[in-house]
């Protein structure tokens, strides 16, 4: 069972273990040793917490009484510490909840420039945390060190109490809620009725509601304070705030007018890190427009309905939502405005005076626009432009598919919310899962995250983090399970539950939705988004140059609309988009061309990455980087392409047998996905030696000798005799594990080069795997060399050769073997001979280092 742990430690000492009071302790100080060492993670010296403990007494006695109390947590709390010898911590592999820790950590971000979305509520969330003063009630014998430190700790988090209390009654001021601000004005002057500052607040809330003669009152309390304690008199602001209450010229703060937006009821869960960004932007004085973009789906509106609805506070004329789905014209965005903000247009006739008469009523007023859905409208910014110039105290929000292009124009793109690795231990942390969660338990009451953890996870990295898709996939929950749901995703199923036709057209469904999106593009980006889905992941330009042809403008164009993003110098789709991009390419006529293209493209870039004599880690290095778009299995499959999956696999091997465990699983699954009787018989036969390759190099030898028996019973008379010759080598390689003599295959050799070749590697392993005799060996290279003149007789002599020093660990003189064939290969057409002799070059180097 999972451990959790939480102490409190503001107001009495409370230590929960999976919830539950832990009241068995055997003294107060075993919980203060839990309580400090929380407050001061990482290990202690038992010496320097024995003296910190029971400083009045002696060494030898404060350890004696450290093992008892140690003794008794680690009875009632097993798990709580790491215990060693000479020292002790908090496990710190279980959750441990330190509520003074959160208290510290919320002050700073409520004390942050960095306005919060909801600056009112966190600071609430905050203050609840406050029950009393640090370790209240706890008195200490014999600990003076102690003594002092929970004193020190008191008035540090007093501080940061009065603080947190002042802050949120000054926002309580500037939003006009007065009688709210009163309640915890009262708290902070009983805390410390000598600041100046806290009384002000006192007073000048007092005023604002109409309680005039109260505020009067109270400033002679405190007058009479000051000169009882300290002997002196209120500070001059204080006195000049009474002086305006007398006369009747304090005026309360003007509260904001009521917006046109209302928060939408459907679940919302912070993307934090861009919310601090947008924040932060709002908050700067040169950012006037603020546009937010990218795909359908991706929470635009919900983001900035959440920002502009906690803000109004800031906009005393008003924040108004005004959504332009509906609008086609740029020319209709005054009007718009106008019925937003409450004109009277009974007197306006045309275009033109309604866009001056407009700017006229709004270009001295402080308020927040957000114009929802601009894509529809675009290209068309000559009045937000307008808007701009002429209103200074006006900021805009856009929301919108692509920016708007301008100079004034700041850019806050959306990339969906946080999801969790395929390997993260806390994947309930994360904002995607987070949204799911809420989602289905609003669904489907009976839903439970943790049974279904990896499930959601999978759902979340499946749908990139993208709000919409988490919300529709979720809604499912009522009727299918986890699995179900992530076999509907990935295959393109989906269906409408009744709750969703009440959304917007284009967001009842996925597939909807990217239809919609795939519907705003122009023919070039069509075109360029299908090429690129090709790539099963990331792709560089060069990648997208030579292989897809690509336009740049459009390129540029669909980074633009998030439907391609850059990181570094790579670009990847989003995982929706891609798929939905895949599907119309495995359809489209670019698929025959393209898929050429990208075979020459990756034959071509392993062949060079051999020539450059790479040490093996960085040949590996560089494969692993480009291994999901080498090795594209989805492409493969569904556009049938097993001459690219065999002139691929050639160069690959090395890097299978060495770095990809699941290499096997690899190829035999695309094997289970193609009809192997419709693969020519030299085909065939080459698949079988890859795969017996591999189950050799694993020491898998009885798959091994199954997937040799299988290439011995179908090969074709036709077949390559550098193919032959790699079945024989690798049968003979089984020899001293299967105890059946090596099988002569049948039927009159086709040439007098294979049947050299084939008797000579059949005498060969019988040498290599029976005497293990090189002079033997020697007889046959020779005999080899002397009826043969072509170069690749050699480089296979060569190749055969080093084998048999690898094998001896003369790893030297295999490498040079190894290496001599090479050069002799270099002219000529012979890939997979190449790749094979590569392979062993590298691992004999490997071996050698």
């Amino acid at each position: 069972m999972n451990t959790e742990i939480t102490i409190y430690t503001l107001g009495k000492l409370i230590i929960e273990q999976n919830g539950q009071v832990v009241e068995n302790l055997i003294s107060t100080k075993a919980a203060l040793l839990l309580a400090y060492l929380a407050m001061h993670p990482g290990e202690h010296s038992r010496k320097k917490l024995a003296a910190l403990l029971w400083s009045e007494t002696s060494d030898q006695q404060a350890l004696k009484n450290l093992r008892t109390v140690l003794s008794s947590i680690r009875q009632e709390m097993p798990r709580a510490l790491v215990i060693e010898r000479d020292a002790l911590m908090l496990n710190d592999s279980i959750p441990i909840i330190l509520d003074a820790r959160l208290f510290e950590k919320g002050c700073e971000k409520a004390f942050s420039p960095i306005e919060l979305l909801d600056v009112g509520k966190t600071m609430q969330e905050i203050m609840a945390l406050y029950q009393g003063d640090f370790l209240e009630g706890i008195t200490v014998r014999d600990a003076e060190e102690l003594d002092g430190w929970i004193s020190e700790q008191q008035r540090h988090f007093q501080r940061l109490y009065r603080q947190l209390l002042f802050e949120y009654i000054e926002l309580t001021l500037k939003q006009a809620h007065y009688e709210v601000g009163l309640a915890y004005a009262w708290k902070l002057v009983s805390l410390d009725p000598l600041w100046d500052a806290a009384q002000r607040q006192l007073i000048r809330l007092l005023a604002y509601a109409n309680r005039s003669s109260e505020a009067l009152l109270q400033y002679e309390r405190f007058a009479h304070l000051l000169d009882e304690e300290l002997g002196t008199t209120p500070d001059t602001e204080t006195i000049a705030l009474i002086e305006q209450i007398r006369t009747g010229n304090l005026q309360p703060t003007k509260p904001a007018a009521i917006a046109s937006i209302a928060l939408p009821d459907m679940p919302f869960v912070e993307p934090q890190e861009t919310l601090e960004i947008a924040q932060r932007m709002l908050g700067t004085p040169q950012c006037r427009l603020l546009t937010v973009f990218g795909i359908s789906g991706i929470g635009k509106t919900a983001l900035v309905t959440q920002i502009a609805y906690h803000r109004q506070h800031l906009y005393p004329d008003g924040v108004y939502l005004i959504s332009l789905k509906h609008t086609h014209s740029g020319r209709d965005l005054p009007y718009l405005i106008a019925v937003a903000v409450g004109m009277d247009l009974s007197s306006t006739h045309n275009y033109s005076a309604l866009e001056r008469t407009t700017l006229d009523h709004i270009k001295n007023r402080k308020l927040l626009l957000v114009l929802d859905n601009y894509e529809y409208i675009l290209p068309e910014t000559n009045f937000v432009e307008n808007l701009l110039e002429q209103a200074p105290q006006i900021q805009v929000v856009i929301t919108s598919q692509m920016p708007l292009n301008l100079f004034r124009e700041w850019l806050l793109p959306l990339t969906g919310l946080s999801c969790p690795p395929e390997d993260d231990i806390h994947p309930e942390t994360y904002e995607a899962v987070r949204l799911f969660e809420l989602t289905a338990q609003r669904n489907n009451p009976r839903f439970n995250l943790q049974n279904n953890l990896s499930g959601v996870a999978r759902i979340c990295r499946l749908v990139d983090g993208l709000p919409l898709a988490l919300v529709i996939a979720a809604g499912w929950t009522q009727i299918l399970p986890i699995h179900k749901i992530i076999d509907h995703i990935l295959e393109g199923q989906e269906f409408s539950l009744p709750y969703q036709q009440n959304m917007p057209a284009h967001h009842q469904s996925m597939e909807m939705m990217l239809e919609y999106t795939w519907s705003t593009l122009n023919e070039a980006e069509k075109q360029t988004l299908t090429a690129l889905s090709i790539f099963n992941s990331t792709f560089d330009l060069e990648e997208a140059e030579q292989i897809c042809a690509v336009d740049i403008t459009a390129l540029i164009s669909l980074i633009q609309r998030s439907l391609i993003q850059k990181y570094d110098d790579k670009y990847r789709m989003h995982q929706l988009v891609w798929r939905h991009a895949r599907k119309k390419l495995l359809y489209s006529d670019q698929r025959e061309a393209l898929g050429k293209q990208y075979l020459d493209f990756y034959q071509t870039w392993l062949a060079e990455l051999q020539k450059q004599n790479l040490l093996l880690h960085e040949y590996l290095l560089a494969i692993e980087i480009q291994y999901p778009s080498i090795w594209n299995y989805d492409w493969m499959v569904k556009s049938f392409q097993p001459i690219y999956m065999l002139s691929i696999s050639q160069h690959l091997m090395v890097y299978w047998e060495i770095s990809r465990v699941d290499a096997i699983a690899d190829i035999r699954r695309l094997f289970e996905t193609i009809n192997l009787e419709l693969l020519p018989p030299e085909m065939r036969l080459v698949l079988y030696l890859q795969l017996a390759r591999l189950f050799l190099w694993h020491d898998q030898t009885d798959q091994a000798y199954q997937y040799l028996a299988a290439a011995l019973q179908n090969y074709p008379q036709e077949a390559r005799w550098q193919d032959l010759a790699l079945l024989y080598y690798f049968y003979a390689s089984l020899f001293h594990v299967k105890t059946q003599e090596i099988q002569i295959i049948s039927g009159e050799p086709f040439n007098e080069d294979a049947h050299i070749l084939r008797k000579s590697y059949l005498k060969l392993a019988l040498l290599y795997l029976d005497t293990g005799e090189k002079s033997s060996a020697d007889e046959v290279f020779q005999y080899l060399a002397e009826n043969s003149h072509y170069p690749i007789h050699h480089a296979l002599i060569h190749a055969i050769r080093g084998a048999i020093a690898a094998e001896s660990h003369d790893y030297s003189a295999a490498a040079s073997l190894f290496s001599r064939g090479l050069l002799l290969l270099d002219k000529l057409e012979e890939p997979r001979l190449t790749a094979s002799l590569h392979a062993n070059l590298m691992r004999v180097k490997a071996n050698e280092t």
